[in-house]
């Protein structure tokens, strides 16, 4: 949180890349709720979960309604923003390398990030693999290589799974092992989702 945070106020954009269920959307939501009290520069936060989104029309439709602008694209659109300054967290990036988004569409998102503090867009995207290689297959031009630095989302290390059990645990009556910790770790090899969903089964044994 404190990184990205760091790199918005200092005029960039982020890319937030990791596996599935690595936290990305997670932390996505926590950037989403603190950026009204942590930028240094307001602007209007707008998520869009672009799992869903098919292509130009599906993308144009769902920003300018989130916003809340007409539907509108190209010089209209750059002209609708006018002002605005908007902090614009794209989850599922990836999606933007699918044959339904033409280059017109991700050179418009790039050109409105890429004008340093006083962008119209400064990005927040959570992507599966490095930038450089989301669009590595399509030849597309990538709306984010260059103008968003990335942040890694690593797997947890047994420190941190030790951290998040006490914190979920506290001091009640149900305390996980060490050798269960451990065998925790091996299994999900710290992924977070599975981290979550083994304390989960391993939470219910121990009430059952």
């Amino acid at each position: 949180m404190s990184r990205v945070f760091e790199l918005l106020n200092a005029g960039s954009s982020v890319a937030l890349i990791g596996v599935a269920e690595s936290g990305k959307s997670s932390l996505l939501r926590e950037i989403e709720r603190s950026a009204k009290s942590r930028l240094e520069m307001p602007r209007q936060v707008v998520r869009l979960d672009l799992s869903q989104v098919f292509g130009d029309d599906d993308f144009y439709t769902y920003l300018c309604s989130e916003i809340g602008i007409a539907d509108c694209r190209g010089v209209p659109l750059n002209r609708a923003l006018g002002n605005l300054r908007i902090l614009l967290m794209l989850d599922e990036a990836d999606v933007m390398s699918w044959e339904g988004f033409t280059n017109p569409v991700r050179k418009q998102l790039r050109g409105l990030a890429n004008c340093g503090q006083s962008s119209p867009l400064k990005l927040v995207v959570t992507a599966r693999e490095p930038l450089d290689q989301v669009f590595l297959d399509s030849g597309n031009v990538s709306p984010f290589e260059n103008i968003c630095l990335q942040e890694m989302m690593e797997a947890w290390d047994e420190q941190m799974i030790r951290l998040f059990v006490a914190s979920r645990l506290g001091n009640g009556p149900v305390q996980f092992s060490g050798g269960e910790i451990d065998r925790m770790m091996q299994e999900t090899g710290g992924n977070p989702g599975k981290v979550m969903r083994a304390c989960f089964e391993l939470y219910r044994q121990w009430k059952n």
